[in-house]
């Protein structure tokens, strides 16, 4: 698929009517020939707007003589300052548009949540710069242009965006020039053309009949703005055409078409209706390379007009441009003279006798350009009298006279735009703050119908929008982010009912009928700042009061926590952000309900503390017979416990006596063998060891014996 047919895709069920494209495209080719003749002059007044803009303001033949002669042409344009100083207030103070249920089927919430669907294809679209961009051709030449298309979400899904799209050159649209509406919304056609080269058609659409033809037919011959050898122009063409449609009433007041209507069900009455149908297509010359049926029952192209009025029968669109034409000329014209008077003054020529400059002409032709020591000139006399020497004749240059003509063009300049010095931040003659507001004011009057021209525009736009949306953004369920006139994001499911805090909810985009207003003005933004300067300046002459509206102070700053801020110093006596605020009356009724409320509390709380004593005494009592019977049991099973203990302790002390008695005559015999066994060993080691020690004794006393038998000798 092309890129120019994606912008159009959705496809419905069933074909297009029969036709001859033969017979299609020649009265397409007849409508654009009308459309071309009937703004020819407005384009080609509109092509020099926007050339003289651009800053090509001298006549060719006069800047060729000048440029010939060597003198200066210079351009001071300051078109674009006055046209930056109302497409500027454009882009600060933007018509916001605000939708609005008409009839019972519609409600508030659903138009709140189409108005927050249309902020979402703005943001997305980046409309504003879009609105710019076709105000400042609205400005400079008369008129500009932007489209609506639709695209889908993502390249693997079914769903479908609406996008605001800009029209870069708005000489490329023809529109019937039939409409009256000053939006265009009665047109029957329009064209959006694009001239392509052989190599790019051929990419574009390889299977064109065009694509592969070596010789153009005679249809393209003829058509010579359609083919060339070089280029081929690629139209997207509009048709509007009005259907009859036979429509029911039924009893519950819905209209459906007759075909629609389900069995058995009455219709209160039927009419033929005329509905709108617009087709799509892209075409050439030679065929239609694709078409399709757009969902929308106006033609998808917002215009932006600029001054229009009707003379002879025939509308006139101008901008700002073309009647400042003249007094920038004159700027041009004084500030280059000016240049020329100034900057050349000494090419004042010099005044000789004949004969003087004869054989030093070349230095003297030289001398207005370069700068010689010494200019040698031959004696010559008249009448027997020396003749001076060469001179220059003195000239004052009139600049005085050039400045002020200068002036003069200025001021026209000023008079031509609607805008002056106050507006453009110049100094003035006013000198209170009153009275440059009053002169900034001129200028932004002067130059209001631009602003309203666009708001016409927009109001169009959203028009379309809300048409549009219901049939794009038609598959049940699906969630759907919406944006909040402060720019909070939330999401939303459409056209299902779904649950939301324990409430059921549902925004059907199908049921009632809507429509849109538009405010001039500065944006939610700049409100909400000129807001805060506003409250400032209320606090320092009565501080007394902030507390009063110290939640709203707090709301309007740009803090990131502004909002918590705000519920934490909210005035108790409010109630929450959301709800409705009380009467005096019934809040009054209100206390004096709380105050008996907590009278009757109190009694009850009293009566309460009264019985619950009673009952906690109660409960004593039967607590304290329970636990005497208790202890009476306990006693009784005491006793009984105590007498059976003390019959078995008694058996159990005469068996354990006499366990004990034979055990201790069992270990007393045990330690009286063990006692006689120790003793035994023990004199059985004595007798030995004193028998160790008697053989010692006699051993020594034979050593002794032996050493005194040798003294002796």
């Amino acid at each position: 698929m092309s890129p120019l047919s994606s912008a159009y895709s959705r496809t419905y069920e069933g074909t297009l009517e029969e036709r001859d494209d033969r017979d299609f495209i020649t009265l397409a080719l007849e409508r654009f020939k009308l459309c071309a003749e009937a703004e020819s002059e407005f384009r080609k007044l509109a092509l020099e707007d926007l050339t003289f803009y651009s800053g090509d303001q001298w006549d060719d033949n006069i800047k060729n003589q000048r440029t010939r002669d060597l003198r200066p042409c210079l351009t001071i344009n300051r078109l674009p300052q006055f046209v930056h100083q109302v497409s500027n207030e454009v882009r600060q103070n933007k018509p916001a548009a605000k939708v609005s249920p008409v009839d019972d089927y519609g409600d508030a919430e659903t138009a709140e949540t189409i108005q927050g669907i249309i902020r979402h294809i703005e943001r997305q679209s980046k409309a504003d710069s879009v609105r710019s961009y076709a105000a400042f051709y609205q400005i400079v030449c008369g008129r500009g242009y932007y489209r609506i298309v639709s695209k889908y979400a993502d390249p693997l899904s079914f769903d479908q965006e609406l996008y605001i799209e800009r029209i870069q050159n708005p000489l490329t649209v023809y529109v019937d020039p039939t409409c009256q509406q000053p939006d265009y919304s009665d047109a029957k056609y329009a064209f959006i053309v694009n001239d392509l080269t052989r190599d790019v058609f051929k990419a574009m659409y390889p299977q064109a009949e065009a694509s592969s033809a070596e010789e153009f037919r005679s249809v393209g011959d003829a058509e010579r703005d359609w083919a060339s050898h070089d280029k081929i122009r690629v139209a997207e063409y509009f048709t509007r055409d009005i259907e009859p449609q036979q429509i029911a009433l039924l009893p519950d007041g819905s209209v459906l078409p007759v075909e629609q209507v389900p069995p058995g069900v009455p219709v209160m009455a039927t009419r033929t209706a005329e509905v709108p149908r617009v087709r799509w297509s892209v075409i050439t010359c030679y065929e239609v390379l694709s078409e399709r049926e757009w969902p929308g029952q106006w033609i998808p192209i917002i215009p932006v007009l600029g001054e229009e009025w009707s003379l002879d029968n025939k509308t006139q669109l101008t901008g700002m441009v073309r009647n400042a034409k003249d007094p920038q000329r004159m700027l041009n014209y004084w500030e280059s003279a000016k240049t020329e008077t100034i900057a050349l003054a000494p090419r004042v020529p010099f005044i000789a006798a004949e004969g003087q400059l004869e054989n030093h002409e070349k230095e003297w032709a030289q001398a207005n350009t370069k700068n010689f020591s010494v200019l040698q000139y031959k004696v010559k006399e008249v009448g027997g009298q020396l003749v001076p020497a060469p001179q220059r004749q003195s000239y004052e240059p009139p600049i005085q006279a050039i400045s002020m003509a200068q002036m003069g063009a200025i001021d026209n300049l000023k008079a031509a735009t609607g805008i002056y010095d106050a507006s453009l931040g110049n100094r003035s003659n006013e000198t209170s703050g009153i009275a440059i507001r009053q002169r900034q004011s001129e200028g932004d009057t002067a130059n209001f119908h631009y602003i309203d021209n666009l708001a016409t525009s927009i109001t169009h736009e959203t028009r379309q929008l809300i048409d549009l949306i219901p049939k794009i953004y038609d598959r049940p369920g699906r969630v759907a982010r919406i944006i909040g006139e402060d720019g909070a994001e939330q999401k939303v499911q459409l056209n299902a009912p779904y649950q939301e805090q324990g409430v059921t909810k549902m925004y059907d985009l199908n049921a009632g009928r809507y429509d849109v207003a538009i405010d001039i003005g500065p944006s939610y933004k700049t409100k909400r700042q000129e807001a805060v300067e506003s409250m400032l300046g209320f606090a320092q002459v009565a501080p007394g009061l902030v507390p009063l509206y110290a939640d709203l102070f707090a709301q309007a700053m740009d803090w990131p926590l502004a909002r918590k801020i705000a519920e934490r110093v909210r005035p108790p006596n409010l109630p929450p952000e959301g709800e409705q605020q009380i009467p005096p009356q019934v809040m009054a009724q209100m206390q004096q309900m709380k105050q008996e409320n907590e009278q009757l509390t109190q009694a009850l709380n009293e009566a309460s503390r009264v019985i619950e004593s009673k009952q906690v005494e109660t409960q004593w009592r039967e607590r304290i017979a329970a636990a005497e019977i208790e202890s009476a049991e306990r006693i009784a099973m005491g006793r009984d416990r105590t007498t059976l203990t003390t019959k078995v302790a008694d058996i159990g002390s005469r068996d354990a006596i006499s366990a004990r008695q034979a055990r201790t005559t069992l270990a007393v015999k045990g330690v009286d063998t063990e006692s006689r066994e120790r003793i035994s060993a023990a004199e059985l080691e004595s007798k030995e060891a004193i028998a160790l020690l008697e053989a010692e004794v006699d051993s020594i006393k034979a050593r002794l014996a032996s050493l005194k038998q040798p003294q002796a000798a």
